[in-house]
C-alpha cells in the first residue's frame, strides 16, 4: 500500500489560510459584532457616532478601504494577466484580497449614502475576484473590464457623495 505525502507548500498555504481567518475574525469580526449589537440597542446612529462629522469620517474610512481593495485587486490582476498561472501564488493573493474586501465590507456598514455606494463597489470587486479566480483555475471567464468599469463608477459616485 502506497501512501501519498502532502507537499510542504500545501501545508504552509493551509496554515496561512487558518492564520488569516483567525486574524480576520478577531480584527474585523469583533468590531462588526459590537456595531451590530449597538445598532440593535435602538440608539440613533448620530447619538452613537457623534453626529454628522463622525458619519462623514466613517464614510471616508469606508471609501478608503474600498479604494485600497480596488487598487490591490487591479495590481494582482496585472500580475496574473497571462498564463501559465502559479496556483499557489494565486491562492495566497486571492486570500489576501478576500481579507481586504472583508475589511472594506466591515468599514462600509455605516448608513451614509457614500457607504452604501462604496459597499456596492465592494460587491462588484468581489464579483471581479470571483471571475478572475475562475479564469486562473481554468473554469471559465468573462469580461473583467466591464466589472472594473462598474466598480470604478461606483467608487466615483461614493467619492462625490462625500463632497
Amino acid at each position: 500500500m502506497r501512501t501519498t505525502r502532502k507537499s510542504p507548500i500545501v501545508g504552509l498555504i493551509q496554515l496561512l489560510a487558518v492564520v488569516a481567518l483567525v486574524w480576520f475574525g478577531v480584527a474585523e469580526g469583533w468590531p462588526w459584532l459590537k456595531e451590530r449589537l449597538d445598532r440593535s440597542s435602538g440608539a440613533p446612529a448620530s447619538a452613537r457616532s457623534g453626529g454628522e462629522s463622525e458619519a462623514l469620517n466613517e464614510a471616508g474610512r469606508c471609501l478608503d478601504r474600498a479604494e485600497a481593495a480596488s487598487a490591490s485587486l487591479a495590481g494582482v490582476l496585472r500580475s496574473f494577466r497571462s498564463p501559465p498561472y502559479d496556483q499557489a501564488a494565486w491562492s495566497a493573493a486571492s486570500l489576501d484580497l478576500a481579507g481586504q474586501l472583508g475589511e472594506a465590507d466591515s468599514a462600509c456598514l455605516c448608513g451614509h449614502p457614500a457607504c452604501r455606494e462604496a459597499a456596492a463597489a465592494v460587491g462588484t470587486l468581489r464579483e471581479e475576484l470571483s471571475m478572475a479566480d475562475g479564469m486562473v483555475r481554468g473554469e471559465g471567464g468573462g469580461n473583467l473590464a466591464v466589472l472594473r468599469e462598474r466598480s470604478d463608477e461606483q467608487l466615483d459616485r461614493a467619492r462625490a457623495l462625500l463632497r
